[in-house]
């Protein structure tokens, strides 16, 4: 078979691939809008909503609000949640597992600590995670919803088709094919150069106009009203909870202090 024949073959079946993968897309785009079609009708977790519009560790904000509207916690103007002695009216824990792994975390702090110095917090994020991973194995269609393997089956095929036509360059042309371990060598090098120059461009391509999957849960969760523990709250203590998700603690400012002081224009 002749090097044309082989570059219009791998040509032919890249092409096929991405027709069934363009099929596929539409089928999966067509039941997510059969999906999107019922979510008015969806009784869905405020947690879990929260998390679907937003990140994971949103649902940190709103554990926060359940323990501070119970008295179990106090937050101050910096954006420090401390544990109150009482923990709230007869000394109950939460029964709700976020509000409960939070309290856990703030525990291991000594008490007091800001959202943001309890994000990574390793129980707390696997409390977290075992919670939503719950709510969206009961949402139909959300499960397996985090990754496009679509778009991820396109990229991989166009990346193999520049290897292909790398590979056909440098070893399957005569005149161009290595003889000798040496030659070998710099022939694997330069091969490995090569498919980066047309590889990169061209995976690049595919990322940039292969569509991305719609999330039309996502978009209705980010319609739906706050969660009722931070709507319970007044406007000065979700201020305070915000600070404490954003909080920088002193060695931070004095950082950037030092920063704008360095800075020639800051003056």
């Amino acid at each position: 078979m002749t090097q044309p024949t082989l570059a219009g073959l791998a040509l032919t079946v890249t092409a096929g691939v991405y027709v069934v993968l363009g099929i596929a897309w539409s089928l999966r785009a067509y039941g997510d809008r059969r999906s999107a079609a019922r979510l008015g009708s969806l009784d869905i977790d405020p947690y879990h909503a929260m998390a679907a519009a937003g990140r994971p560790e949103n649902v940190d904000e709103a554990a926060a609000a359940v323990l501070i509207a119970s008295g179990a916690a106090l937050v101050d103007d910096e954006g420090i949640i401390t544990v109150t002695s009482d923990r709230g009216k007869g000394h109950r824990r939460p029964e709700h597992p976020l509000p409960a792994a939070l309290l856990d975390a703030l525990d291991r702090k000594a008490g007091s600590a800001s959202l943001r110095g309890i994000v990574h917090d390793a129980e707390l994020c696997r409390a977290r995670a075992a919670y939503l991973r719950a709510r969206d194995a009961e949402t139909l269609g959300r499960s397996g919803r985090r990754k496009d393997h679509v778009k991820g089956i396109a990229i991989l095929t166009m990346a193999f088709l520049t290897l292909f036509y790398a590979v056909q360059i440098i070893f399957l042309r005569e005149e161009l094919a290595p003889h000798g371990v040496v030659e070998s060598l710099f022939a694997a090098l330069f091969l490995l150069v090569l498919w980066l120059m047309i590889c990169v461009p061209m995976v690049w391509l595919v990322i940039r106009f292969w569509p991305d999957r719609r999330d039309p849960f996502r978009e209705h969760c980010a319609k739906l009203p706050l969660h009722p523990a931070l709507a319970a709250l007044d406007d000065h203590r979700r201020g305070r909870l915000r600070e404490s998700v954003l909080h920088k603690e002193e060695w931070e400012k004095e950082r950037e202090r030092r920063v704008d002081v360095d800075t020639p224009d800051a003056f």
